[in-house]
């Protein structure tokens, strides 16, 4: 396993460089600074390994990634996917012979994923592109949504080196735009299947690094663009109708902790090339913590 050596410092637009492309590549990403945080040894075989790229790399399984590409990339969408039909037979040649909406538990979608495997494309059942569309429209319905996706660039690759560790990083946000009256703004698109809520949505962020995320791709994009990232902005939206949406912005100080935390992981992975070993976890027995609410419980 190696270091980086494929791509150079710089930006990519999205058809000089796949998704799929972008995730083999072993820079470091803010998703294996996450994981280093964890543990170095699971960094070094999650992400140093080119041919787990495809673990790596969306597969446009969920409605989410769906919404994704036609919200972001609609060229690509027809590219992608193929739509099966929205009727199936059930019960084909039997006297309850029927028509229904096809789903997954029928014979006839496995047949549509067998002869998708023709096309190279993913199967996607009528409802499901009927839902992704839903969720653009309501995008556009969104005034300060839509402005904030038009005008700007979508799944641009950034590469830039580390000014302390010269270890090459990589970005890929889901959209760059520049907004009146505040500037430059990262963009990242969600889908949600909780509560819109601010305290939910926080919670649900900050459990998932969303503060190292955002901190990671503001660095990344403003060393290679030379430019200042002013917001680090989720347009987040329900999966299920009426497929509202809320705008959140990733809070100064979180972005300021995030970017700490980058630092140590970035520091500890530059350690690990160094001394030419990345760690496991310690080989000793370790105490549980207790977690508060034991207090309330027993107390």
């Amino acid at each position: 396993m190696g270091r980086s050596k494929e791509m150079k410092e710089g930006i990519y637009a999205p058809e000089d460089l796949s998704n799929e492309a972008y995730h083999a590549d072993t820079a470091i990403g803010s998703s294996g600074l996450k994981v280093a945080g964890e543990n170095l040894a699971l960094y070094e075989y999650e992400y140093l390994d080119p041919t787990k790229a495809i673990g790596r790399a969306s597969k446009y399984t969920s409605i989410g990634s769906h919404a994704h590409v036609a919200l972001l990339e609609p060229e690509r969408f027809g590219q992608d996917y193929i739509v099966a039909p929205e009727f199936a037979i059930t019960n084909k040649g039997k006297k309850n012979e029927d028509i229904k909406p096809m789903n997954k538990a029928h014979g006839c979608w496995k047949d549509f994923i067998e002869e998708s495997k023709e096309t190279g494309k993913i199967p996607l059942l009528y409802s499901e592109y009927r839902q992704a569309m839903a969720m653009c429209a309501a995008i556009g319905r969104h005034e300060l949504a839509s402005t904030m996706l038009s005008g700007g660039k979508a799944e641009m690759s950034f590469f830039a080196k580390d000014e302390s560790t010269g270890l090459m990083m990589k970005a890929r946000p889901d959209y760059l735009v520049r907004v009146e009256g505040i500037g430059n703004v990262l963009v990242d698109y969600k889908t949600t299947a909780i509560s819109l809520g601010v305290t939910q949505q926080s919670n649900h962020a900050f459990k998932l690094g969303r503060h190292i995320q955002a901190a990671h791709h503001k660095k990344v994009t403003e060393l290679a663009t030379g430019g200042e990232i002013n917001e680090v902005c989720y347009i987040t939206q329900m999966q299920e109708a009426p497929h509202l949406v809320r705008i959140f912005r990733m809070p100064y100080d979180a972005i300021i902790a995030g970017e700490e935390q980058c630092r140590i992981y970035m520091d500890a992975i530059a350690d690990c090339w160094k001394n030419g070993v990345f760690p496991d976890y310690p080989h000793i027995i370790e105490d549980m913590v207790m977690p508060k609410w034991m207090d309330y419980e027993f107390h």
